[in-house]
């Protein structure tokens, strides 16, 4: 995908409890959305493309060897970068996003890899080690060598997109209205400190990968930043929270209002335009266990917003993910 993995993470709002952090929101990817990201760092995932179904998606596991929980993994999770060589988290955690993408000599011009699904699902738990399982939005589940679960309800494959990266593409016809990609695997971030500390225990690689993906969602009431809204500045600032999907969902490229064919509506049933405002509204975590989440919402799931072709890559419209920005620019 373009460069920067959904405008999305052109807007990394660093959310902290330290107003050095929240003031440091991206608006980054508005002057790299036109350049392929990169890779330079070692990776076992020299693979060109690989394929879903439905919300599963292929493995390239040696046999015999799973990943069914934290635990299983914790000795050899491909995502981690080993505890020696990663950043000092006293220095790391005073950094803004400019001089982490500096310290971690993030490339974005250079073909990136596609991740395995042991890559995504190292991912997600370093992200649970990071915020405890009781606050992740995401949860580790049983998986085999063949399937790993992905926020995605359509066959699809990913791929390089000709110009923009990593992409996604419609593995069969998809007609209009139906439910694309429901945010599932999305973390969320309610500290900035901690989605420092995500960063500063992934590869150099993975971390510039979110640095790019990451971006920040509003699930308060009302217009964010609006100072006729009842809730206060610091209250609202409370309803942010950063986003990462952790899973080929970060694959989608922009496609504009003109080209896109993913997103997000409105109550109304219309493509929401107003992104800072919580409209369409959020949707409910249900756990795997059917209970509901009562301290946590997520994002409305994403649908076809016209039918789309076998083989046709889905594309996102990248200024739907833009809350916060015109809030916390530093």
């Amino acid at each position: 995908m373009v460069a920067m993995a959904k405008m999305k993470g052109n807007k990394w709002l660093s959310l902290i409890e330290a107003n050095r952090w929240y003031r440091y929101i991206i608006l980054f990817g508005f002057s790299v959305t036109i350049i392929s990201r990169a890779w330079n760092f070692p990776m076992n995932e020299n693979d060109t493309d690989t394929v879903g179904s439905m919300s599963s998606f292929s493995s390239l596991r040696p046999p015999n060897e799973s990943l069914s929980s934290a635990t299983a993994a914790t000795t050899k999770n491909v995502a981690l970068y080993p505890p020696e060589l990663r950043p000092d988290p006293t220095m790391w955690s005073i950094m803004t996003r400019e001089d982490m993408d500096k310290y971690l000599e993030c490339d974005y011009e250079i073909e990136r890899a596609i991740h395995t699904p042991e890559t995504w699902i190292g991912m997600r738990e370093a992200y649970i080690s990071v915020v405890g399982s009781e606050k992740a939005t995401v949860e580790l589940v049983p998986n085999t060598e063949k399937t790993f679960e992905t926020a995605f309800r359509l066959q699809f494959e990913v791929r390089q997109s000709p110009g923009k990266g990593r992409g996604i593409f419609a593995r069969t016809n998809v007609p209009r209205g139906e439910i694309l990609y429901d945010f599932s695997q999305s973390a969320q971030f309610k500290k900035g400190s901690e989605f420092a500390e995500f960063l500063r225990i992934l590869r150099p690689e993975l971390a510039c990968d979110v640095l790019m993906w990451s971006y920040v969602q509003y699930f308060g009431e009302g217009v964010l930043g609006s100072r006729s809204n009842p809730k206060d500045y610091e209250s609202q600032l409370s309803d942010l929270r950063i986003i990462v999907d952790l899973d080929p969902g970060s694959f989608c490229n922009d496609g504009g209002r003109k080209k896109g064919n993913m997103a997000w509506l409105n109550s109304k049933g219309q493509i929401s335009r107003q992104s800072n405002v919580n409209d369409p509204p959020s949707a409910r975590i249900r756990r795997r266990n059917g209970s509901i989440r009562e301290d946590a919402v997520k994002s409305a799931p994403l649908v076809a917003i016209r039918d789309i072709a076998a083989g046709e890559e889905l594309m996102c419209i990248y200024n739907q993910f833009s809350e916060g920005l015109g809030l916390m620019i530093k």
